[in-house]
């Protein structure tokens, strides 16, 4: 590997370089022995890792060229600080879940619950998860993911809020 899939070598994605003119990372997408998938409707590439897990490939680890550009913005809402600073300060003092929906109301869709590794948890200082709830507050531009771990502490998230693509 010549360059690193993630920066290039520029520093943050999507920036530097020209796009790539090898091919390679198409290629391997295409090879079903390669674990390198092509998300079509984003537009972006992914090496797949572990159970479900995905690492998404910003530049050709050959040329070093950046790949395409991703679709995402066609397909979420610009997050706007303002109300990720409105909820953040909302949601501040909030202990357990029912304290959070009685603030946010009942949430969209529930997850839950997660195993971890242990290699995973040493490495990487995460903690199983009981649930996990998603909320999508009406009008606004934050999807919030509220996750209730394993010793009962809250894990808050902000998310672009997910839509039909823009034609």
């Amino acid at each position: 590997m010549k360059y690193c899939f993630f920066c290039g070598g520029f520093g943050p994605p999507d920036v530097g370089k020209e796009f790539c003119s090898c091919g390679l990372v198409e290629r391997w997408a295409a090879d079903s022995k390669v674990a390198v998938e092509v998300d079509a409707k984003f537009n972006v590439y992914h090496v797949l890792c572990g159970n479900d897990g995905q690492l998404r490939l910003y530049y050709c680890p050959d040329c070093g060229g950046r790949l395409p550009e991703s679709k995402h913005g066609e397909f979420f809402e610009e997050l706007s600080e303002a109300e990720v600073d409105e909820f953040r300060t909302k949601m501040r003092e909030l202990k357990t879940i029912e304290e959070v929906i009685a603030v946010l109301g009942a949430p969209e869709s529930e997850s839950g619950p997660s195993k971890i590794t242990a290699i995973h948890k040493e490495l990487y200082n995460v903690k199983d998860w009981r649930r996990a709830l998603w909320f999508q507050p009406a009008g606004r531009t934050v999807t919030i993911c509220v996750q209730e771990f394993e010793d009962g502490e809250l894990g808050i998230t902000f998310h672009p809020r997910y839509n039909e693509p823009r034609q």
